[in-house]
């Protein structure tokens, strides 16, 4: 299934203006290449916002783009800054994190953004120019700015999108020594630590910069089931930029990134109930609350009200003890207030990002420009958590907790782990006495798992789910796109527009796999943990299945803009955007 997207774009464009709205700092005027201008374009003068909007460094008063630009004074006037700050300062955009992993962020913009199981976002975000899959905090830090994109992007950037993007770019080495460190202390005894050092070895021939950022702050919401405190703050980033100007007219810029997270996960407190579901839900599987005589004795509920092996707790597993269980805990949260949860289970999250972005640049001659972006990025995520705030097993997401849960052994891998390879080759210039900026170029990736993984869970009081989802996707595409400067005609009067062609793949193996927890493997044999292959149970068969899917796509994107010396720019802009289908694991219990 694919989504496609056209939206007409009226505005006018200048600084301050709400078509186009700019939170960002001036620009620094230094002497790197880098901050240049694009070929035959006005100088930038300080004052000046530079933005990537179509891949090039243009004046944000010049571009016929519904863009705004967030600056690093605005990131670090927060505390502890989180994606979903962006929100405050830019329009039509909405961040928000899942119930139970406030790490784990989506991105809407103008109403288009992620669902649940599908495979790719309608908002996609960037790290130097390279599509990553997750943009959390630990990745805001020593940055150029962050510019968020609205509306589809079917041409220039490297996968097609039909809601838009956001970018972030972090700071690049230049010339000057110097640097920078910085603390912020704050409530729950939060302790930040920036710093950044700039370092040219060799003038204009050498360059590197390395940056860090370490945050920590207590949680605010205190666990006294596990006894730790939740909604935490650990993580480190480190990141490190090497410049290289071999020869003039050839540039090779290398960014690395490696960001740890490793906090005690998000607090999730409950604040109802749905007693007729929860019977309904329950009833189906009681049959297997007494066990199988001779096999495997039963259930109990402990005085918790955690599910456990028969006469290991202080009374039988029912359908009514259950409910009763759940309503008990719900008022005794009530009585605590949000701030203070009670639950046994494991809850943390520990993720390993790694992004290394080369580019290189090379001037052919004084109008064409050629360059390469090789991307790769490596994510991998261990988690648990409790998705209801309660015990019993109502909705566990222990994931690489599980077997500590109840569930089957040799388990205990991460919940995602995805592993990604891009390349992009652009060619770009002027013609017909610089009237004409034209770019042409090709993009491919291919994403996989980086190794095996699984999102584990354990329900309906006894049932451990594991789902299973290995995708290999690969995305090639060929652009083109140009703008044409009609000042014979009229001062200040310019068409652009571009076409792109996408082949998508998607290559998906899938599979959902039932156990009751705590039976002997030898009647209910633990799962081919993060491996897709036939397996059979005693709740019946379940056997790994294949689905492959093949889009091919053109998009395009249209405009006119007019700006008059000193005055807004005014722009009309249609464009249409695009999004590759999937295949979704589901299954509904109950």
């Amino acid at each position: 299934m694919k989504f496609a997207r056209s939206f007409l774009l009226c505005g006018v464009a200048s600084l301050g203006v709400a078509a186009a709205p700019a939170f960002a700092q001036v620009q620094n005027p230094t002497t790197d290449a880098a901050a240049a201008p694009p070929n035959n374009a006005p100088a930038n003068a300080p004052g000046d916002i530079i933005v990537t909007a179509r891949r090039v460094n243009e004046r944000l008063q010049d571009v016929p783009v519904a863009v705004s630009v967030i600056s690093p004074a605005t990131l670090n006037s927060k505390g502890v800054f989180t994606p979903v700050d962006l929100q405050r300062d830019t329009p039509d955009l909405s961040v928000s994190a899942t119930t139970s992993d406030r790490n784990n962020v989506t991105y809407t913009i103008r109403g288009q953004g992620f669902s649940y199981g599908t495979l790719f976002p309608a908002v996609v975000t960037y790290y130097n120019e390279v599509p990553t899959s997750r943009l959390t905090a630990g990745q805001f830090f020593d940055l150029s700015n962050v510019q968020i994109l609205r509306g589809p992007q079917g041409v220039n950037f490297g996968r097609v999108t039909d809601g838009g993007n956001v970018m972030v770019t972090p700071q690049k080495p230049t010339n000057s020594f110097g640097g920078y460190a910085s603390v912020k202390l704050g409530d729950y005894n939060l302790r930040q630590f920036d710093a950044a050092l700039n370092v040219p070895l060799v003038e204009d021939k050498i360059l590197l910069r390395g940056a860090v950022e370490i945050a920590r702050r207590d949680g605010f919401t205190r666990n006294i089931g596990n006894g730790e405190d939740q909604d935490n703050v650990a993580y480190e980033s480190y990141r490190l930029g090497i410049v290289l100007r071999p020869v003039e007219g050839l540039e090779n810029y290398t960014s690395f990134q490696y960001q740890r997270t490793h906090d005690n996960g998000t607090s999730v407190v409950p604040e109802g109930i749905n007693e007729s579901a929860l019977r309904r839900n329950y009833g189906a599987l009681s049959f297997l609350f007494n066990g199988i005589p001779g096999v495997f004795p039963g259930y109990d509920l402990d005085a918790r009200g955690n599910v456990v092996p028969r006469g290991q707790g202080v009374q039988p597993l029912t359908v009514d003890a259950l409910v009763a269980s759940y309503k008990a805990q719900l008022a005794a949260q009530q009585a605590r207030g949000h701030r203070v949860v009670d639950y046994d289970d494991a809850s943390y999250d520990r993720r390993r990002n790694i992004y290394l972005v080369n580019t290189t640049t090379a001037d052919l001659t004084d109008t064409i420009q050629l360059k390469n972006i090789f991307g790769y990025i490596n994510e991998r995520d261990d988690e648990a958590s409790n998705f209801t705030g309660t015990n019993g097993n109502a909705i566990t997401t222990c994931h690489s907790n599980c077997e500590n849960v109840g569930g089957s052994p040799n388990g205990g891998l991460p919940f995602s782990w995805q592993e990604q390879f891009s390349e992009e080759l652009r060619l770009s210039g002027k013609a017909f006495n610089n009237n004409l900026t034209w770019n042409v170029g090709g993009y491919v990736d291919k994403q996989r798992p980086g190794g095996l993984n699984e999102n584990d869970t354990i329900n309906v009081a006894i049932l451990e789910r594991d789902d299973i989802q290995n995708q290999v996707t690969t995305s090639k595409a060929l652009y083109a796109s140009g703008e044409y400067d009609l000042h014979d005609l009229l001062p200040g009067l310019k068409i652009n527009g571009g076409i792109r062609r996408t082949h998508d793949t998607v290559d998906s193996n899938t599979e959902t796999f039932l156990r009751p927890i705590y039976f002997p493997t030898a009647v209910a044999p633990a799962f081919p943990h993060g491996e897709c292959a036939n397996y059979t149970g005693v709740l019946g068969p379940a056997s790994c299945t294949n689905f492959k899917a093949k889009f091919n796509v053109t998009t395009w994107a249209a405009g006119i803009s007019y700006k008059v010396d000193g005055g807004p720019l005014v722009y009309a802009k249609a464009s249409r955007g695009y999004r590759p289908g999937g295949t979704n694991a589901s299954a509904i219990i109950g």
